[in-house]
């Protein structure tokens, strides 16, 4: 199991743990890295992409984004689902970026805004991140 992976199943059992102590904004925090974690994964173990090559394709398309590393992580992401007969069949690319986008502003909400973050909020999170993982073992064959 790549360490990756490790980090992000840690992230979702975070997630649980901080819920049922209701820490619901830091467990917002940890569902939405388990997936950006997951993703990174996917990029060293599937395409055998190194950190330098990621930095560096993130670099390069990013200055034509104007976007973050985020952002062109979630890209890259909806174009390789775009790109599987299956998955585009299913729109699940556009699925999989309306989940991750509210996620990650979920995400953005809970670990900067002063405003308190509800149970339910913080289980939904959970759950998305889950359907989100989930859906790249499913297309990415892991």
């Amino acid at each position: 199991m790549s360490h990756l992976k490790h980090k992000s199943e840690e992230n979702l059992k975070s997630a649980n743990l901080l819920i049922s102590e209701s820490l619901y904004s830091p467990s917002i925090h940890c569902a939405y890295y388990a997936c950006v974690q997951y993703m990174l994964h996917i990029l060293h173990t599937k395409y055998s992409m190194t950190q330098t090559e990621i930095e560096r394709e993130q670099k390069e398309n990013s200055i034509e984004l104007n976007a973050g590393f985020h952002a062109w992580l979630i890209n890259k992401f909806c174009l390789l689902l775009m790109a599987n007969k299956e998955a585009a069949r299913k729109n699940e690319s556009r699925i999989f970026y309306n989940d991750i986008i509210n996620l990650k502003s979920t995400r953005i909400h809970a670990d900067y805004n002063h405003l308190e973050i509800s149970k339910l909020k913080s289980t939904d999170s959970l759950m998305t991140a889950e359907k989100l993982i989930k859906i790249l073992n499913t297309y990415f064959n892991l």
